[in-house]
């Protein structure tokens, strides 16, 4: 195969030998054996000039990058399709739902709740902790060494003293 793919049967071939080449990498071979593999299933004389491992990698590299960009359609098609049966399925219960029906306003709140996440709608939870410090060993050691650090200077050290006393007691 010289040059450029340019027909069908030579695309047809492409592909293949791509999906080949992914198949046999998947199973472990290294680059040298998966186009030596590729050579004796497709012949040399039906491969790209210059076939060899480089080559090997970069229809590999591109067959993963196409099942990549096919894999993010299909993604983006079915969170359209999940979007088009949460519609219908509101519509159906709509009615019910805002005249009172409390089963009818569960379900509705439900189908809303997996529309938001399908779509993030939601902001993430957030949660707080409180965390005291003056508790850690870590605290104690500096604690220690201002202390030490301060010794020549003993009003120095007895204001730096009542502050992390009171600072404790809070």
């Amino acid at each position: 195969m010289q040059g450029t793919s340019h027909n069908a049967e030579e695309l047809l071939q492409t592909a293949e030998r791509r999906a080949f080449v992914l198949e046999r990498r998947a199973a472990g071979d290294n680059w040298q054996q998966v186009a030596d593999s590729a050579a004796d299933r497709f012949g040399l004389d039906a491969l790209p000039n210059g076939w060899g491992r480089r080559y090997a990698y970069k229809d590999f590299s591109r067959e993963l990058k196409r099942r990549q960009e096919e894999n993010a359609e299909t993604a983006e098609h079915l969170r359209d399709l999940q979007q088009v049966r949460i519609e219908r399925m509101l519509r159906g219960l709509w009615e019910k739902a805002i005249t009172g029906d409390e089963a009818a306003v569960d379900k509705a709140l439900k189908l809303l709740q997996r529309q938001a996440k399908l779509f993030g709608l939601d902001e993430p939870e957030r949660f707080e902790q409180a965390v005291s410090v003056l508790q850690s060993a870590d605290y104690a050691e500096l604690r220690t060494a201002i202390m030490n650090a301060l010794e020549p200077f003993p009003e120095a050290r007895a204001a730096v003293a009542d502050a992390l006393t009171a600072g404790a007691e809070q």
